[in-house]
């Protein structure tokens, strides 16, 4: 993938260190838990006879100005590009079932653009395989309502369910799904107002064709239940020629008993699908959406993402890919394993040993 890479500097030209050398080496740094530049350097030197012995970084560590210059200049959407045709080869694909692919935003606070604002990323990320399938940037004037359209064209989304937030509950969005043969479900919230309030007046009296109780459970030093119904749309939509009859409106409540102090909580949520199936696959199918926002909390706690700062958001979209790739290839690793631990081990876990073990770490980058 990083030899696909097009090289934007002069072929003429006489420069020292190699595009693909200077990728590889910031996915390698990376994994093994280094942040800055000035960390990726030292880590290129410290294990420099390692790198050669590879082949990689013959003429020496470039500098900090180096990495600096080429990652403003690294075509970020040929790369990004480039990156999601890798990661979709290892989509395993299923005949017999839906594939959930959740769709979600991620704003990079390290990064500011002319008009002040931090750039979005838009991504694609398969729940199942724990890959990020491709990834949209929003521009200066854009938002992701802009952006996922053209992320969700680039994608083949036969037999696939796209799950979403509120924000992208958008009839022109819903409907480039349909057209991509692929399936939703979609929160609704008060973004669509005239939906979401004839929803929830309607909900009122309607009977569900299917509900699924879960039994209560212990997580995270709170008591869960939840409650799933599944509603015919036809009863409940009002504007069925702007979002169609054939929905399935569904409704997740969910309550909680906090075990310190017994304090109690709830929560309902409403989705619209054009899904007809049972209450309890709609509960899971969009449940799973909480994965994608798992993922972007690795890229803020194990990456380190929003603490880095880049001035060029270029810069910014390639140092995204790059930690997507590093995600991707620990996610491949992982399920490529026979062993529970491993299959179970975390992000945090697999970075610390790659630091500890450059065999380990050479394991990972050629996904053995």
């Amino acid at each position: 993938m990083v030899y696909s890479v097009p090289e934007f500097r002069r072929m003429s030209a006489n420069y020292k260190h190699g595009l693909p050398d200077m990728l590889l080496l910031n996915i390698m740094a990376r994994l093994c838990r280094c942040v800055s530049r000035p960390d990726i350097i030292a880590f290129g030197r410290k294990h420099i006879r390692k790198l050669n012995s590879m082949g990689m970084c013959l003429k020496g560590i470039a500098s900090e100005p180096t990495f600096s210059r080429v990652f403003k200049r690294i075509d970020d959407q040929v790369f990004a590009s480039l990156f999601a045709e890798f990661a979709r080869k290892f989509i395993v694909t299923d005949d017999n079932g839906l594939k959930v692919v959740a769709v979600d935003g991620k704003c990079m606070r390290g990064t500011a653009q002319a008009d002040g604002r931090c750039p979005d990323i838009v991504s694609a990320y398969s729940v199942e395989d724990g890959i990020t399938m491709g990834t949209e940037m929003c521009g200066e004037k854009s938002n992701e309502i802009t952006a996922a359209p053209m992320l969700l064209e680039s994608l083949d989304l036969s037999g696939v369910v796209v799950t979403s937030d509120a924000m992208l509950c958008q009839k022109q969005i819903i409907d480039g799904i349909v057209e991509n043969n692929g399936h939703y479900i979609i929160e609704v919230k008060a973004n669509q107002k005239a939906l979401r309030w004839s929803l929830e007046d309607r909900l009122l009296t309607a009977k569900p064709y299917d509900i699924y109780k879960q039994e209560p459970e212990l997580k995270h030093g709170r008591i869960e239940s939840r409650t799933c119904s599944a509603y015919h749309g036809a009863d409940l939509v009002v504007d069925d020629s702007k979002w169609g009859a054939a929905l399935t409106v569904v409704t997740r409540e969910t309550r909680c008993i906090s075990k310190k102090d017994g304090k109690e909580s709830e929560e309902k949520r409403i989705y619209i699908t054009d899904l007809q199936c049972s209450a309890k696959m709609l509960e899971a199918m969009s449940r799973s959406h909480w994965k994608i926002e798992s993922m972007h909390w690795q890229l803020d706690y194990s990456m380190k993402q929003d603490y880095i700062r880049r001035k060029s958001p270029t810069a910014a979209r390639n140092l995204d890919t790059i930690q997507r790739i590093c995600l991707s290839m620990m996610a491949i690793w992982k399920k490529k394993r026979r062993k529970i631990k491993d299959r179970n081990a975390s992000t945090t876990a697999i970075m610390r040993k790659c630091s500890l073990d450059i065999s380990f770490l050479k394991r990972i980058m050629t996904l053995d």
